[in-house]
C-alpha cells in the first residue's frame, strides 16, 4: 500500500514543525515507517528532532538536483542555442521547491508507511502544485520534432540529426507518468491545521483552500510557537490532547474529501465540501475542460471527467458546506 500523506498545516508562527516533528517522531517510537519531509531547511521540523531515541527518516530534496532529465534538459537547450545555466535558474525560481518535494514524497511512497510534511503557510500551495503538474506536463508533450519542424523549421533544420526527438519524446512522458502519481499521492492526503488561536483569520485560507483541493482536515490543534519543549507538544483542540490520539487520527485511512458526481435526473451534480463560506463567497467558472474555483484567495482549477466535458454548467450553490455545481446536457450535443 501506498504511504498515508499528512500535511501538517500552519500560519507562520503557529507551532506546525513543533507538531509535524513531534508527530514523526511519535510515529516512529510506535514503530511506524515514517518519512518527515520539511520544506524550511534552517528552522522547520527537521531542527525540532530530539537528538537520542526513536527519530524519522528525513527527505533530501537537493538529491534530485542532477537527475539524468535534468541532464537531458540542460542538453537540448544548449542544441537550441540557448544558455544551458536557464535550466538551473529555472530550477531555483519561488515554487519549484514545491515540485521537487513533491517528487521527492512520490519516490518514497511505495517504500514508507507514514509520510509526514511540515508545509507551515505552504500547505494549500503544495496541494494546488500537485494538482496541475499532470495538466502542465500534458501540455508540453507535443514537444517532438514534427512539432519543431512545424513551428521553427530554421531550427528544426540546423539541428538536424542531432534533434534527440525520440529521447525528449520519451522523457516528457515519463514525467506526465510521474506528475499523474503526484496527484494520486496528494489526493489520498489529509491534514493537521495548527492554529496560533481559534479566532486567527489566517486558518481560513488553509481549512477553505485545502478542502477545495480535496484535502481531509482531521484535527484542530492549538499549538504554542514559543515552546522549545520537543518532548511533548501542546496539542489542545477541545481541552488536552497527547500526540497519540492524533497520530491515531491521521492514520486512519485516506482522505474522503474527493469531489463527487451524481445524476440528477437528465443533469449530474458535482459537489466538493467547502466549509465556512456562503455561496456569494465563491466564484465558479467554465474554462474549456475545467472547472475553475476561486475562494479566500485560493484558485482550484479542476479537470473535469468526459461525462461533463458536453455539458453546461448551469448554477452553483454552497449548502451545508458543500459546493454544488450543476451540469446540464448542451442541446447542440443533443440536437
Amino acid at each position: 500500500m501506498p504511504a498515508q500523506l499528512v500535511l501538517v498545516a500552519g500560519a507562520g508562527g503557529a507551532g506546525s514543525s513543533t507538531v509535524a516533528a513531534r508527530l514523526a517522531t511519535t510515529a516512529a517510537a510506535e514503530g511506524v515507517d515514517v518519512v518527515l519531509a520539511d520544506l524550511d531547511p534552517v528552522c522547520g521540523a527537521a531542527s525540532l528532532l530530539p537528538p537520542h531515541g526513536d527519530r524519522p527518516r528525513l527527505v533530501d530534496v537537493s538529491a534530485r538536483a542532477d537527475r539524468s532529465s535534468a541532464s537531458m534538459l540542460r542538453e537540448l537547450v544548449r542544441l537550441l542555442g540557448l544558455d544551458d545555466r536557464l535550466v538551473d535558474e529555472v530550477g531555483l525560481l519561488p515554487g519549484s521547491d514545491l515540485v521537487a518535494m513533491l517528487l521527492a514524497l512520490r519516490e518514497r511512497a511505495s517504500s514508507t508507511q507514514l509520510l509526514v510534511v511540515d508545509a507551515g503557510s505552504r500547505a494549500v500551495d503544495l496541494a494546488a502544485v500537485a494538482e496541475r503538474m499532470p495538466w502542465l506536463a500534458a501540455r508540453v508533450l507535443p514537444a517532438q520534432r514534427g512539432w519543431l519542424t512545424t513551428s521553427n523549421p530554421l531550427v528544426a533544420s540546423a539541428l538536424g540529426r542531432r534533434w534527440p526527438g525520440d529521447r525528449v519524446a520519451r522523457a516528457l512522458a515519463d514525467a506526465h507518468q510521474e506528475a499523474v502519481a503526484v496527484r494520486d499521492l496528494m489526493s489520498g492526503a489529509v491534514a493537521v491545521l495548527v492554529e496560533p488561536s481559534p479566532v486567527d483569520r489566517r486558518s481560513l485560507r488553509h481549512e477553505v483552500g485545502l478542502a477545495l483541493h480535496g484535502v481531509e482536515l482531521r484535527a484542530r490543534v492549538r499549538g504554542r510557537a514559543d515552546s522549545e519543549d520537543t518532548e511533548a507538544v501542546p496539542l489542545v483542540p477541545d481541552g488536552s490532547r497527547a500526540t497519540e490520539p492524533l497520530l491515531d487520527l491521521v492514520t486512519a485511512g485516506p482522505s474522503r474529501c474527493a469531489a463527487t458526481i451524481t445524476p440528477d435526473g437528465e443533469a449530474w451534480l458535482w459537489r466538493i465540501g467547502l466549509p465556512l463560506l456562503r455561496s456569494r463567497d465563491v466564484r465558479v467558472t467554465r474554462s474549456d475542460d475545467d472547472l475553475v474555483i476561486e475562494a479566500v484567495g485560493v484558485r482550484r482549477v479542476a479537470r473535469l471527467p468526459t461525462a461533463l466535458r458536453r455539458c453546461r454548467a448551469r448554477r452553483a450553490v454552497v449548502r451545508d458546506g458543500t459546493l454544488e455545481v450543476r451540469f446540464e446536457p448542451d442541446e447542440q450535443e443533443m440536437s
